[in-house]
């Protein structure tokens, strides 16, 4: 191990084998999934991930002479080849960044046309969000969504599950389009400890939210958000945090801003492009 990194090595060739993972998870598929590419025979991962991602590096190993099969399923099958050659590829849009965005114009009662939205990764998403208020957004194409003003959003219950069920990372964007839904809304999210922690912050903003574990919090809505200076918190429940920021009454100041950053390029000048009122006070 180096301060840093860390460093592995073998004195053999790689030798695929059945390998089952002990959770959906999706960093250990990935990288089974390159590591499988380059080892002698075959090897099958089972209890894979499938979400877009994974797809999509899949996908892009397959371009480079990897022999692959059932991606997008639990058990995916790799035949090693003595090397790869290299490829050309265009990595897909962003459903979590995508999803955020929408959730953004949702809690804010906007008016915008979202582009390059990867509709076919977020059947689901849009399924609670026509459950939840109706007309106010309509999906115009594969790749475009249009988000109008709602007249009443009535939320009864997130849960995060592993692809193709909500994501854990629109979980936290969720959370605050429920403090302006009426009634309660049951947030639970089984797969990290900790994602829930933003609400702690919303909290401190006038939410009326009871956190029951690390896992489950009932938030009462509708309540007028004030603000507040906030964080720091992981990407995700950062994100949130600016929607929350955005539909506050106030001044609220979000610290360590480069957890967003990692998910969220420059977000703060596409925010102002179309009108929000939000600026960057340092990196």
């Amino acid at each position: 191990a180096e301060p840093s990194f860390y460093r592995f090595r073998t004195k053999d060739k790689l030798r695929g084998r059945e390998i089952i993972l002990r959770e959906f998870s999706v960093t250990a598929t990935e990288n089974i999934l390159m590591a499988a590419t380059l080892a002698a025979g075959k090897t099958v991962i089972k209890i894979a991930a499938t979400e877009p991602h994974v797809q999509d590096l899949a996908c892009f190993l397959k371009k480079m002479g990897a022999k692959i099969k059932g991606e997008g399923t639990h058990t995916i099958e790799v035949i090693g080849q003595k090397k790869l050659h290299g490829a050309r590829h265009t990595i897909i849009n962003d459903p979590s960044e995508a999803g955020t965005f929408i959730l953004m114009a949702t809690a804010t009662r906007g008016n915008i046309l979202l582009k390059n939205v990867p509709v076919s990764y977020l059947d689901l998403f849009f399924e609670k969000l026509q459950e939840f208020g109706g007309n106010y957004f309509k999906i115009v194409d594969s790749h475009s969504v249009k988000v109008e003003p709602w007249k009443r959003l009535k939320m009864d219950r997130i849960q995060a599950l592993p692809y193709p069920g909500i994501p854990t990372d629109l979980q936290s964007a969720f959370g605050v389009l429920a403090t302006q839904a009426e009634g309660s809304t049951l947030i639970h999210d089984p797969l990290y400890e900790g994602r829930l922690k933003y609400l702690e912050e919303l909290n401190k903003m006038g939410a009326e939210i009871i956190i029951c574990d690390p896992h489950r919090a009932i938030i009462n809505g509708p309540t007028q958000l004030l603000g507040a200076e906030l964080g720091p918190l992981d990407l995700r429940g950062g994100a949130a945090l600016i929607i929350a920021g955005l539909i506050a009454k106030g001044t609220t100041i979000i610290n360590d801003i480069y957890q967003i950053d990692r998910g969220y390029e420059k977000i703060e000048e596409r925010l102002q492009r179309i009108g929000a009122d939000i600026k960057r006070v340092r990196a």
